[in-house]
């Protein structure tokens, strides 16, 4: 019926009751991760994630970001599942795509088999890691790694980002996303 976070009130909220996989839940000596929360957040809050204070702080209704901030424009890419999930436009090595925002991931941008397969984005370097990886919600699954030439989040240029795609057939899949961008 209701979920607080901190002074925030969600009403009304669809939930999803699950095991989460140990390599998500399982955070060492503190208490077990109870679960994740979705989209539903993003929809009524301006969120801002500060990393160095490991800090989530919810903005109330007519929040001014400082003068050094951007906004990217918030759009929602629907899983196989039909869950939609928060995306955002990124350019890849030139290639402008919807990608998944996952702050949980891990650093690199996740490509999807669809976007591996036409831009071939490994290409670039020649080298590649490839190797099995714990997973996370989906579970394990093989992956390969490497680095892109750059990576573009509307002002912000990172290069060379590390770029990761499933080796396996059927991984994780966005019928709308052309990836999942990390807490990179």
């Amino acid at each position: 019926g209701r979920i607080n976070i901190g002074g925030a009130v969600l009403e009304q909220q669809t939930a999803l009751a699950t095991t989460l996989p140990n390599v998500i839940a399982d955070r060492g000596s503190r208490p077990r991760l109870a679960g994740l929360i979705g989209s539903e957040l993003l929809a009524r809050y301006t969120v801002t994630i500060d990393y160095a204070r490991r800090v989530l702080i919810l903005n109330s209704l007519g929040f001014r970001p400082p003068s050094t901030a951007f906004a990217l424009p918030l759009g929602y890419a629907i899983s196989r599942d039909g869950l939609s999930h928060p995306s955002i436009t990124i350019e890849l090595d030139g290639v402008s795509g919807q990608f998944v925002i996952d702050t949980g991931a891990s650093g690199q941008v996740f490509v999807s088999e669809r976007f591996e397969r036409t831009h071939q984005p490994f290409a670039a370097s020649g080298k590649t890691l490839r190797f099995l990886s714990p997973g996370g919600i989906g579970g394990r699954t093989n992956i390969q790694m490497g680095f892109g030439k750059r990576l573009r989040l509307g002002p912000v240029t990172l290069s060379p980002p590390v770029i990761a795609a499933s080796t396996d057939a059927g991984g994780a899949r966005f019928s709308s996303s052309e990836g999942i961008l990390g807490n990179t």
